[in-house]
């Protein structure tokens, strides 16, 4: 007589709260992957939810990538850059996923590093690498790949028209938005312009170093103004005194029934108000 051990049977939404708990720990992750392929996706889904933050492996992360490339963002890199560029390496295993689906954690910086990480080390097998042109088409196929994105971090000194159009189809469903506003010129400084009309269910907006330009103030006015389920806002601003204070504040009365908290900086001065909304019985 033969024993055997079958694993327990597991509805998808069961398993997918057991590996999220398990986010933090990728030796975990990792070993799910080795189980069947029904927990091998699950754990991929997590894994590659934001890929990039574990930093270690970027290299590998960015060949995925270039393995999913399109025929027209080939085409692209051969046109442009590298014609002799390979996509693909004939001796490695077929891809099992579309690893780029599952991405939903897109922070600029972040992706920014690792592909640099892995321009770097294509530097040291080969010369004139044009860094910035390769980020430009890597970050735009890992926008095109991705389905829906939750979180979005952007800086709004990176300038790269193509990928905000491909992006406008990817933030319906957008609830955590930071935008960094460090460095800045004409060209860019009209982001929630570009997005206003394509994600109004954020829950966190976070606005580092807002500028005074115009254009950007109206825009950032009209992007609250949309909003349907704004619970937090926080900006914080160089300027002691910044013309558009009363503006944004008054705009935020509108968002009352939903607001939980609001946080205004500039230098020296901390404004925090936690909204508490009564309901009526």
């Amino acid at each position: 007589m033969s024993l055997s051990i079958s694993l327990p049977n597991l509805n998808s939404d069961i398993l997918l709260e057991i590996v999220r708990e398990l986010k933090d720990n990728r030796g975990s992750l990792f070993n799910f992957l080795f189980v069947n392929k029904f927990f091998c996706e699950v754990a991929v889904s997590v894994l590659w939810r934001n890929p990039f933050r574990y930093k270690v492996g970027s290299y590998s992360i960015i060949q995925t990538y270039i393995k999913l490339f399109n025929e027209e963002e080939q085409n692209e890199i051969k046109e442009t850059l590298d014609k002799s560029f390979k996509f693909n390496n004939e001796q490695e295993k077929p891809l099992h996923f579309q690893y780029g689906k599952y991405l939903k954690v897109f922070k600029l910086e972040e992706i920014k590093n690792a592909i640099k990480s892995w321009c770097i080390r294509l530097k040291n097998r080969r010369r004139d690498y044009d860094t910035i042109h390769y980020e430009k088409y890597i970050m735009k196929s890992i926008m095109r790949q991705c389905q829906t994105l939750d979180c979005l971090e952007w800086n709004v000194s990176y300038v790269n028209e193509d990928l905000l159009k491909i992006m406008q189809d990817k933030i319906k469903d957008l609830k955590y938005f930071v935008v960094h506003y460090s460095k800045y010129g004409n060209e860019n400084q009209n982001i929630f312009g570009h997005l206003k009309n394509h994600s109004k269910n954020i829950s966190s907006l976070i606005i580092e170093n807002m500028c005074d330009d115009e254009i950007a103030k109206k825009e950032l006015i009209s992007f609250i103004e949309l909003q349907n389920d704004l619970d937090e806002f926080i900006l914080n601003h160089m300027k002691k005194n910044y013309e558009y204070k009363n503006l944004i504040t008054s705009t935020l009365e509108f968002q009352a029934n939903n607001l939980t908290k609001v946080k205004m900086t500039s230098i020296g001065i901390v404004i925090i108000m936690y909204v508490k909304i009564l309901k009526k019985f």
